[in-house]
Parts: C-alpha cells; sequence; structure tokens
C-alpha cells in the first residue's frame, strides 16, 4: 500500500466524530416515552367519556362546523323539564343538574301512601313520563341508580321491620318500572337510606313530627350518570 492511500485512510478516520459513550440514552428515553403514552392511552381508553370523545371525533371528521364534544345532560334535563313541567311548578319534582349525572327528586306524597309501597296512579304517570324520556337518549351510556328515602317517623310491621327496609322496596318498586319499560337490569341499581339523609328536621323542639317538613324528605331519587 503506498504511502499517499495510507494518508488518505488515516485523514478519513481523523474526520469521523468521536465516539460518544452516552449515545445509548438517548434511544432509551425515547423508548420509555413511547411506553409511557401507550400506557396513558390504555389507561384512558377504559373511561366512557373517553370513547364517547372519541366516537364524536370520528364522525364529525368531515365536518368543518363540528362542535366540541358535549354529554346530552343539558338536553335531557330541557327534556324532562317540558314533561314534568306542571309537577315542577307544583314543587312535586325537581331536577339537580351536574357535570355528569342528573337527578331528578320526586316528592313521596305523590308517589306512595303512607307506609306503602305500591305507586299511586299519579306516581306512575310521573316515573312513566321519565322512562319515556330517558330512553330517547341512549341509556346504554349511563346508568341508573333510584334511591328511597323516607320521614324520620318510624315504622315496624309484618312486611317491614323498619324505615331503611321500606326505603328499599320502594326504590325497587320504581326500579322494576325502568325494567319492564326495557332497560337493562345490570344498568339499573335500587339503594335505601331510610331517614339517614334527611333533607330536612322533621320534628319540632320537642320531637314532635312536623307534617310538612316529613313530605320533604319522603321522596324517590332517580339519579342518571356516567362513571
Amino acid at each position: 500500500m503506498s504511502d499517499s492511500t495510507i494518508q488518505k485512510r488515516k485523514k478519513a478516520e481523523s474526520d469521523l466524530p468521536p465516539d460518544n459513550p452516552d449515545a445509548w440514552q438517548a434511544t432509551f428515553l425515547d423508548t420509555v416515552t413511547l411506553l409511557l403514552t401507550f400506557f396513558i392511552l390504555i389507561a384512558a381508553s377504559s373511561d366512557p367519556r373517553f370513547n364517547a370523545m372519541m366516537r364524536s371525533s370520528d364522525s364529525d371528521a368531515s365536518d368543518s362546523t363540528a362542535q366540541p364534544i358535549s354529554f346530552p345532560i343539558k338536553t335531557l334535563k330541557m327534556s324532562l323539564e317540558r314533561a314534568l313541567y306542571q309537577e315542577i311548578q307544583e314543587k312535586k319534582v325537581a331536577l339537580d343538574t351536574r357535570k355528569y349525572e342528573i337527578r331528578t327528586i320526586i316528592n313521596g306524597a305523590s308517589l306512595f301512601a303512607s307506609g306503602g309501597t305500591e305507586l299511586l296512579p299519579t306516581g306512575q304517570g310521573i316515573v312513566e313520563r321519565i322512562i319515556r324520556q330517558v330512553r330517547q337518549m341512549d341509556p346504554v351510556d349511563f346508568k341508573i341508580d333510584v334511591e328511597g328515602h323516607t320521614d324520620s317517623a318510624p315504622i315496624k310491621n309484618y312486611r317491614f321491620a323498619n324505615n331503611w327496609d321500606l326505603s328499599v322496596a320502594r326504590a325497587s318498586g320504581v326500579v322494576r318500572l325502568f325494567i319492564e319499560a326495557g332497560f337493562a337490569p345490570e344498568k339499573l341499581k335500587a339503594s335505601g337510606f331510610g331517614d339517614a339523609r334527611s333533607l330536612v328536621p322533621d320534628r319540632d323542639q320537642n320531637n314532635k313530627l312536623l307534617p310538612q317538613k316529613q313530605d320533604i324528605n319522603r321522596r324517590i331519587v332517580i339519579r342518571l350518570y356516567y362513571e
């Protein structure tokens, strides 16, 4: 090999960048970042709100005027307000709207006779109107919890040992109407609270029951919510 060839090779080798012992760290950090992004996507995909957002994104991808994703809580509230206008005005029904849920609060006097669990005609009509509105909102996307609440007047008879039993039985009766209307049982739950969650004190300083306050505490709450 000639001297000129050897000199050219040495010059070429001298032009190469020096070895960097820390170069592997860049590749390692890139790999960790990709793995972290992958696990975040897996966790997010288990959230129904994320799935709803993705579905909406896909359906609106070609629409330049598409609006931001929003859950139908406000739409359902407006539908219930129209369907239950008279009862809301008469304070037999109230609506409590939150970010991912809506609660329909029904006065117990409109639903049941004192100590009873059979829905009165007025109460059944209210529940059936609620069911009709909810069915239009694709109930697969949310769950329904029916809560039973009583006043503090004790009850003990051959059917119910206490107010807890009574409140559960009343909530179960309302859930049964949803099931009969075609709602999936796994989306429904009946909860009884007795008088443990009273809205107002229903006894005076002498421990005497106050009928008007009892009416406020006796209620059914139909809670529709996203998890």
